[in-house]
């Protein structure tokens, strides 16, 4: 019996194998970006957010299928003076969901709305993936 016991010890141990390696288990890592938008652009084929970074300007594309499947979610603030911003999720380097944060009485220059899209806008809204510089 002490020999049963010891054999599945010593396979282990001379194999250098683990049940529990890490290898078996991919641990996602995940990270917040809180990145304040300049400009917030509505269409209707959803939204367009410009933003700097380094000071140089940026643009992303948020398609309404973000927001109808959860990779993105506005959230509509009572304070007028609330800047927009956008909070952004990061798994393993890449944007993976954003809220974006927006007053109820969106006035002045930091908000638009476009009823015309090139095609080149209208390209970029059919975007499956959520592309975030930082």
């Amino acid at each position: 019996m002490k020999k049963l016991f010891i054999l599945p010890i010593l396979l282990l141990s001379v194999c250098r194998f683990s049940v529990f390696s890490e290898e078996s288990i991919p641990i996602d890592t995940f990270f917040t970006r809180n990145i304040m938008i300049a400009t917030v652009i509505y269409t209707n084929r959803g939204i367009i957010l410009n933003y700097y970074i380094d000071n140089k300007p940026r643009e992303t594309y948020l398609p309404n299928a973000f927001f109808i499947n959860g990779k993105a979610k506005q959230v509509i603030d009572e304070d007028r003076s609330t800047t927009p911003q956008a909070n952004v999720i990061f798994k393993n380097g890449k944007a993976f969901k954003i809220k974006l944060y927006v007053p109820k009485n969106a006035f002045g220059g930091r908000y638009k709305v476009i009823d015309v899209l090139s095609e080149e806008q209208k390209e970029k809204f059919k975007t499956e993936e959520l592309i975030f510089e930082w």
